[in-house]
């Protein structure tokens, strides 16, 4: 009889404590629900940044585990100038198992008009998917990636050159890097460019992952002005990968370059082209009747390359120095480089 008292005493504190985890659990759920209501009804009712955001249909959902948003439409007026922005949909999920990591599906398109600026653009997707983690200091890491990517560009006396651009894929991120450093980085599979001269660029695959040093690892709480104020010190970035890939010719680099508190590059790039009877056959295309003044520059390229292996096959290689914005080969200037203004 002990016995059976003693574990049915047992079962009761076992119960008792699930049921009190339980409680506490879903207290901790509801608790997160209400802060997270919160913010979004301040970030809706109160300029963010100066800019006006809306979440149309907006509801909560995920007991007992996540804080879902579901919003039907997401729409962004800036203030003090004439540009919208409206978004087909979000949903996004925070686990609250794991505090600062949200995920979010990105229903398309997206449209961004300013007409003072000629801006009329549409971007659509089959598929766009985006994550970040924050802390006390802001924004530490963003990605983002998206299937079936097409922009279209209907503004009068609009300042890009571009009419239509497409990709199979395009992905972008932002993450610490460790010591100090954060990288960034982009990427897309056969994009396809129309100029809106009606040229048509010859596709290509795109690849770029840099990291910017003693920069921290955060973006902040407003990531534009970190960024910017990381340039206008001056800072020191090391280019991992710059590749691109289109019409038989493969263009890589990587080094380090350093831009000045005035926007000035300044540092060195290993240059490596693979196929650069390609490379000649391309420029050909892009600028008809061009062969003549490029096919001594290759030929002198070629003479100040050496041969080296790569993932992409046989390729030559040859070192570009930057000194204050005058771009060399050896001792042959190429071109210079305009200051980056920001």
């Amino acid at each position: 009889m002990a016995d059976g008292r003693r574990r049915g005493g047992l079962t009761g504190w076992i119960v008792g404590l699930i049921v009190i985890l339980a409680l506490g659990w879903t207290g901790y759920w509801f608790g997160a629900r209400y802060l997270a209501e919160i913010v979004v009804e301040r970030a809706t009712t109160a300029p963010v940044a100066g800019n006006h955001l809306a979440c149309a249909g907006r509801s909560f959902s995920g007991f007992p585990l996540r804080i879902n948003l579901d919003c039907g439409t997401v729409t962004l007026a800036a203030s003090g100038r004439s540009l919208d922005a409206a978004l087909g949909g979000l949903s996004a999920s925070a686990p609250l198992y794991r505090p600062g990591f949200v995920a979010a599906t990105i229903t398309s398109p997206l449209t961004i008009n300013a007409p003072v600026d000629g801006l009329a653009l549409t971007v659509s997707w089959s598929l766009g998917k985006s994550e970040a983690t924050a802390g006390l200091g802001g924004l530490k890491s963003v990605s983002g990636s998206f299937l079936a990517l097409e922009l279209e560009n209907a503004g009068i006396g609009s300042p890009l050159p571009i009419a239509t651009a497409r990709a199979t894929v395009a992905e972008a991120f932002a993450k610490p890097a460790g010591g100090g450093a954060y990288a960034f980085g982009a990427r897309a599979d056969r994009l396809q460019i129309v100029r809106r001269n009606g040229n048509v660029l010859p596709e290509a695959d795109i690849e770029l992952s840099v990291r910017a040093l003693d920069f921290g690892n955060s973006l902040g709480t407003d990531p534009l002005p970190t960024l910017l104020a990381w340039l206008r010190a001056g800072g020191t970035v090391e280019v991992e990968r710059a590749k691109i890939r289109t019409g038989g010719a493969v263009v890589d680099a990587d080094g380090t370059l350093t831009i000045s508190a005035d926007g000035v590059l300044s540092g060195s790039l290993a240059l490596r082209v693979a196929n650069i009877d390609a490379l000649a056959a391309l420029i050909e295309q892009l600028r008809p009747g061009s062969s003549d003044q490029v096919g001594p520059a290759l030929v002198a390229l070629t003479a100040m390359t050496v041969p080296v292996e790569t993932e992409d096959g046989p390729a030559r290689q040859t070192t570009l120095t930057i000194i204050d914005g005058l771009v060399a080969v050896g001792i042959i200037p190429i071109v210079v480089l305009p200051a980056i203004r920001f």
